[in-house]
């Protein structure tokens, strides 16, 4: 009978490969190697830094009404995931980072809330109206009309 646990086999496939994906200098523990996000130490400061001039505090007050502890955590969590670990890698400008996450939040769907200000921050770091609505169009025939159509017009009014 086997003792190991299907979320520690999860686990272990996941370490093994993380240790293949890292570089072999890179490899000091699972997860932390910098290809794969910053340092533990440097998320939250980085992520802010990538943030803060797009979204100022708009994340931590939309979610303050929540309930302790989580109306703290989630903009933390939000931060350092998505701006500490994906904002601080290269690839990308960060007008390019931003029409993607707009467009896969187009996908998602019912993500009206997170549309407007992504809209916003696309033309802030050089976007042009026009290209945010043909990256939408653009996703029509995948993610369907009317999630286009939502998503376009919830960024109309930029």
């Amino acid at each position: 009978m086997n003792t190991i646990s299907r979320s520690t086999r999860l686990s272990m496939s996941l370490s093994s490969w993380m240790v293949r994906w890292c570089s072999p200098g890179e490899v000091r523990s699972i997860c932390s190697c910098t290809r794969f996000r910053s340092l533990d130490a440097d998320r939250y400061p980085k992520g802010l830094a990538e943030q803060a001039p797009l979204y100022g505090n708009e994340i931590k007050d939309n979610l303050a009404d929540v309930p302790e502890p989580f109306n703290e955590a989630m903009p933390r969590f939000l931060t350092e995931f998505c701006f500490g670990d994906f904002y601080t890698r290269g690839g990308l400008a960060l007008g390019e980072r931003e029409l993607l996450v707009l467009c896969a939040l187009a996908t998602i769907g019912d993500t009206s809330a997170q549309l407007g200000p992504r809209g916003r921050a696309c033309i802030q770091v050089g976007n042009s109206e026009a290209a945010v609505v043909a990256a939408l169009v653009h996703c029509s025939p995948y993610i369907g009309f009317p999630r286009a159509d939502a998503a376009t017009r919830a960024v109309k009014n930029l």
